[in-house]
């Protein structure tokens, strides 16, 4: 179940998924970008 999961392990998978959510947002903002021009 996913409350069994340890935290260490949640917390080692944050930087990934900030980076990964800063990368779609920043695709996200350029193409409104791009639609605007």
């Amino acid at each position: 179940v996913m409350t069994s999961r340890p935290r260490s392990d949640i917390l080692m998978h944050l930087p990934a998924l900030q980076k990964l959510d800063t990368m779609l947002l920043v695709s996200h903002i350029h193409s409104i970008f791009l639609l605007k021009m």
